[in-house]
């Protein structure tokens, strides 16, 4: 088996079971590093290749999934991200008297500007919001990558969407093995630590 390892967004290999293993002994490459070889749909934590259990179990954390933002951790992101936008757009609805049109046409366009500041900054070299930058979170692709603007612009566009379907593909991210949430899914992207 040919093992791929991605680490930092850098790619390296393929490394042999042994090679592989060797590296982790050494500490050049970590159980939380990605790793890929052939028969995988995607990228999987490298503690979770067959054949990589045979170290010893103290070199793995105790959940090798602990590598992927669970729920509550990604609420908190969002609350930070939310208020750190809220508080402009209030300073700016509060500044200026507007009619209820006015304002739902700058609801509209801040709702809009709000998609576009998240896909931006998740395709950014943070790979984050700044409330995912706090809370130690980063956004990867399936390859362990940075998203491109067009692939963090759709997940941002399907995130929001999430509050038309009651946000059960946000709680998603409680229940899946991966801690993803319906837009993670679809866009086939991770919110990992790190």
């Amino acid at each position: 088996m040919n093992i791929h390892i991605t680490r930092n967004g850098e790619r390296s290999g393929p490394f042999t079971l042994e090679q592989t293993n060797s590296l982790l002994r050494s500490g050049s490459a970590k159980p939380t590093d990605l790793a890929w070889h052939d028969g995988l749909d995607g990228w999987i934590p490298l503690s979770s290749v067959r054949g990589v259990l045979d170290l010893p179990t103290s070199t793995f954390p105790v959940n090798h999934n602990s590598i992927y933002g669970g729920f509550w951790i990604r609420f908190l992101a969002y609350i930070i991200d939310y208020v750190l936008w809220l508080i402009p757009t209030l300073l700016i609805f509060g500044v200026f008297q507007l009619n209820e049109s006015t304002a739902n046409i700058l609801g509209y366009i801040n709702s809009f500007l709000m998609i576009v500041y998240f896909a931006a900054l998740e395709s950014s070299t943070w790979q984050a919001t700044p409330g995912k930058k706090i809370c130690g979170l980063k956004v990867i692709n399936r390859d362990g990558g940075k998203l491109s603007f067009l692939h963090a612009l759709g997940r941002s566009i399907l995130s929001a969407l999430c509050v038309f379907n009651l946000f059960i593909g946000s709680l998603m991210i409680a229940f899946t093995k991966r801690k993803q949430g319906l837009h993670d899914m679809v866009c086939k992207t991770y919110v990992v630590k790190g």
